[in-house]
């Protein structure tokens, strides 16, 4: 069959066959691809999120302590809060105080106000009154900590592995690539010969 001949009858089975394999191999990168998306997307959102919920529960015991030392009851701080134009109500300054409900910067701010120091002391430290962070706490933040870096070693395995894999699949295809272009060089010698 000469060179015409083969183009119009479309492609030789052998280009058939290389094409197939190249648009299988394709496919598999393709998922391996969205498999590596899916692992990233797997962590919940709840995992993701819990290095930060640890900065709620803190705010969460300083407001307690705050409140205890001053001998206010939930309904009471709640009450002083209606007051400053946020509606809560005894249960929600609990989940405040456990560190469950969501807080606004807004609140947080006006709760500073109701216990007259900083705002910033909501985060960073104690009020007027001398407090010290306890070891209970240190011991969780502790175990937050360790728990987050095995997290991250984790998710470091993982994309190694998928980077491994990635070019594992890379020089596949340019094995691929590079027999067919020989092949396509042998077939014009033969062709011209």
């Amino acid at each position: 069959m000469t060179e015409s001949q083969q183009g119009r009858n479309g492609p030789s089975s052998e280009d058939r066959m290389r094409h197939k394999e190249l648009a299988e191999l394709w496919q598999q990168m393709r998922k391996v691809e969205a498999d590596a998306a899916d692992t990233l997307d797997s962590r919940s959102m709840e995992e993701r999120r819990q290095p930060y919920e640890w900065w709620e529960k803190m705010f969460g015991q300083r407001v307690r302590e705050w409140r205890k030392a001053r001998n206010w009851s939930q309904e009471y701080l709640a009450e002083e809060l209606n007051l400053h134009g946020f509606d809560m109500h005894q249960t929600t300054v609990a989940k405040i105080e456990r560190g469950t409900r969501p807080l606004r910067v807004s609140e947080a701010v006006a709760i500073a106000s109701i216990f007259s120091v900083p705002v910033l002391s909501v985060f960073y430290g104690p009020g007027p009154e001398t407090e010290s962070v306890t070891q209970q706490a240190m011991r969780e933040h502790m175990e937050l900590l360790e728990k987050q870096a095995r997290s991250a070693q984790e998710r470091l395995e993982d994309a190694a592995k998928t980077v491994a894999y990635y070019e594992v699949q890379r020089q596949s295809m340019a094995d691929a690539i590079n027999r067919a272009a020989l092949e396509a060089d042998q077939s014009d010698d033969e062709a011209e010969a």
